[in-house]
């Protein structure tokens, strides 16, 4: 995210400063809700599928201080790609074998699906007031 910003610092320093604290939220917002969602929606199928090792090590929550990596979340804010801590599963716990380790392992990125889909509902209805959008925080005109 700041890489791609580095050509906005460069030619026009004022507008940079405007643009950064919506980019922190964005990233912020990111981290607290995509990565946690996503890691513990791996953890909640692998719980339902028969293993409890996430549930033992505390990683079958919400709390984004369980699911969060240090490098994986300056990684985010640095390029906008990052990771959560990865979720302990144990194949020989889970129903189904190979099948349910692939239910366990698609269900982080059908959880950003989910997520993203249902974020984007106020912005497909046009349910934000025009104070609340991006363009309206940040003027790019130099007037």
């Amino acid at each position: 995210m700041l890489f791609s910003s580095i050509d906005l610092l460069l030619n026009d320093p004022l507008t940079f400063l405007k643009v950064f604290p919506v980019i922190l939220a964005a990233i912020g917002s990111a981290l607290l809700l995509g990565i946690t969602v996503h890691e513990a929606s791996h953890a909640l199928v692998a719980f339902r599928l028969g293993d409890y090792t996430a549930k033992r090590l505390g990683r079958l929550t919400l709390n984004p201080q369980r699911h969060l990596d240090p490098t994986g979340a300056l990684m985010l804010v640095i390029v906008g790609f990052g990771w959560g801590k990865p979720v302990p599963v144990n194949p020989y716990y889970l129903a189904g074998g190979r099948k349910g380790l692939a239910l366990v392992s698609a269900a982080g990125p059908i959880s950003n699906l989910i997520s993203a889909s249902l974020l984007a509902i106020p912005f497909k209805l046009d349910l934000l007031t025009p104070s609340m959008r991006f363009s309206s925080l940040v003027s790019f005109d130099n007037g």
